[in-house]
């Protein structure tokens, strides 16, 4: 015998199981219950209900059911559950209206809570190819440094032996106190660390100490911008000799009368040249125009000899 009634009873189990199925059976209780109701309100309202044939009261007291298409089920015995294996019907055969197809083959595309698309954020990145963005700001030009002449910026100007010096610097203004004095000097290679000299010739500032002071400046054609920053360099230290060592010095920039950059120090009685810088930090327009003057200063104190070479001046803008 062909067991084709053992495989409609899975679809019966599957469609009472679903939430359509189960949904039919609730229906058909509610029905009935709500049959009942209906039958106890007939009976209180007696004679007061009209037009109620017999035929309805006989429908509604016993509603009809076909069970037919169950009464032939045949239900293998207990004995055989275990070695039956399910048949699991094709769509076609246990659906023919299509209104149970989630059961077999749920399509989440139909559920609108399982929507996992989300719209584009539009406060996030923009795409760096779209031709609608705006192009970025250029770049900030570089710096600009501008040389500043300086004449006879290495001292060379005179013309002096070895060991030999003259008062007087050409192309520098000399200012100064008490025993100081300034001029060119040829060290030489046993007063100085000749490595570290420009050419042969260094400049001097000396002082015998006390409130004594020396000094050598020079005012360039340049004038003062608030908006560029100056800097002046120069090779300075102190010979091999005695009334030399650790002498102090100062370095002034000036617009017109108003420093703006200063750096003080002393040599460090190296016997040499060693580079040092000085840079402006003052951006005030009202100096707009001013001359700009560099100044090296061997200060009241202890005194000595301060020797000085190879002065460079570079504004940036």
């Amino acid at each position: 015998m062909i067991r084709v009634p053992f495989a409609i009873a899975a679809p019966i189990r599957r469609f009472a199981s679903h939430e359509t199925g189960a949904a039919t059976v609730d229906w058909v209780i509610v029905t009935a219950g709500a049959t009942g109701a209906a039958l106890i309100a007939l009976e209180i309202a007696g004679g007061a209900v009209t037009g109620y044939t017999s035929g309805v009261r006989n429908e509604v007291q016993s509603p009809y059911f076909d069970t037919s298409w169950t009464s032939t089920l045949e239900i293998p015995p207990r004995e055989y559950w275990e070695d039956l294996e399910p048949i699991v019907p094709a769509p076609e055969e246990l659906i023919q209206t299509g209104i149970f197809d989630d059961i077999i083959n749920p399509d989440p595309a139909s559920d609108p809570d399982d929507d996992t698309s989300y719209p584009s954020d539009p406060t996030g990145p923009s795409d760096p190819t779209d031709p609608t963005d705006p192009p970025p700001p250029p770049p900030p030009p570089p710096p600009v440094v501008t040389s500043i002449a300086i004449s006879n910026s290495s001292f060379e100007q005179s013309n002096h032996s070895s060991g030999n010096w003259s008062p007087g610097v050409p192309g520098w203004t000399i200012t100064k106190s008490g025993s100081g004095d300034v001029g060119d000097f040829n060290p030489g290679s046993g007063a100085i660390n000749q490595s570290t000299v420009t050419g042969s010739l260094v400049a001097y500032l000396y002082h015998e100490g006390w409130n004594s002071w020396a000094a050598l400046s020079q005012t360039f054609s340049q004038t003062y911008t608030a908006t560029a920053t100056y800097s002046f360099s120069v090779d300075i230290g102190d010979g091999n000799y005695g009334f030399s060592g650790d002498v102090a010095y100062v370095l002034n920039i000036y617009a017109g009368s108003t420093v703006i950059g200063t750096l003080s120090g002393s040599t460090g009685d190296i016997n040499a040249l060693r580079t040092v810088t000085v840079t402006s930090t003052v951006y005030n327009s009202a100096l707009n125009g001013q001359a700009i003057r560099f100044e090296i200063v061997n200060p009241p104190g202890a005194g000595g000899d301060l020797l000085v070479d190879n002065v460079v001046g570079r504004f940036t803008n």
